[in-house]
């Protein structure tokens, strides 16, 4: 009579081919929202960040720059105000795009009307540290959303986790969103 000390070749690969295969249906499903939520707040500190450069700027270059956001397309960039259209290769612009699967929900703009698709917003920050008071929400496929807030008197850049409303004066008055960055 044979005793048996182990597990078979076969039966060793059959199981890491079960397993394998079980890794590869679940483990997706569970890493697609993270992923999704990482791409949210990349997107988000990008744009904050580019908004922190555009400020920075006009007080470097005494000069009015512009944030421009596509809401269509995911893109948005930073000129001078007073740069002529056709001015392309007078002084490079500043670009930027939205991560896969994050896209611009809308603009709350204090004294304005909210806009949101088929437009490209446009924020200015003065060489005087103003800046034009904005609520930007980007959001994922997942519905996560988080909110890249510009503010007026000093042109403070916050990205924050969730979705954060303006009130007329410019106030923010939903305080339940979390800081994810604050880009000062």
């Amino acid at each position: 009579m044979r005793r048996h000390r182990g597990f078979t070749l076969i039966e060793l690969g059959v199981v890491i081919l079960v397993l394998g295969l079980a890794a590869t249906v679940v483990f997706p499903r569970l890493n697609v929202a993270g992923l999704e939520r990482m791409r949210l707040r990349a997107g988000a500190d990008r744009l904050a960040d580019t908004a922190a450069f555009a400020r920075n700027r006009a007080a470097c270059t005494r000069q009015t720059q512009v944030l421009h956001l596509d809401l269509d397309s995911g893109t948005y960039w930073v000129k001078p105000q007073n740069a002529w259209p056709d001015q392309t290769d007078a002084e490079p612009r500043i670009e930027g795009r939205l991560p896969a699967d994050v896209k611009f929900l809308d603009v709350q703009i204090p004294g304005t009307h909210e806009a949101s698709g088929g437009s490209v917003v446009k924020l200015r920050f003065s060489p005087e540290g103003w800046a034009d008071t904005a609520a930007i929400h980007v959001g994922c496929t997942c519905g996560e959303v988080a909110t890249v807030v510009i503010t007026a008197l000093c042109g403070g850049v916050h990205a924050l986790d969730g979705r954060v409303e303006m009130n007329s004066n410019g106030e923010i008055h939903d305080a339940s969103a979390n800081a994810a960055s604050s880009i000062e």
